[in-house]
């Protein structure tokens, strides 16, 4: 799933869509700051599909904003032109 919006609680009177989930046991999600996809080097972004290859790894919330935030290091030559921000949660 992916949504797009406005940022959060910057406008206090701006409705957002909630979904409900359910989530079990081993189900893991990514939550990221578009500054992630539009890393860039020389001209070329991050983009979704280096996203997806770092998330498909076998790797603990932890150990995936790790990795996926080397990634973006190495890739943007370590100069970020948006913020970064990852967030990454495992169910028990």
């Amino acid at each position: 799933m992916v949504e797009n919006g406005l940022i959060l609680g910057v406008m206090p009177i701006v409705n957002y869509e909630t979904k409900a989930l359910e989530l079990g046991s081993g189900d893991r999600f990514l939550l990221y700051t578009d500054g992630v996809l539009e890393a860039d080097q020389q001209g070329e972004e991050f983009g979704a599909a280096r996203v997806k290859q770092v998330f498909s790894q076998t790797l603990s919330a932890d150990e995936l904003c790790a990795a996926l935030s080397q990634e973006i290091r190495t890739w943007s030559r370590g100069v970020a032109s948006d913020d970064i921000t990852i967030v990454a949660l495992e169910i028990a």
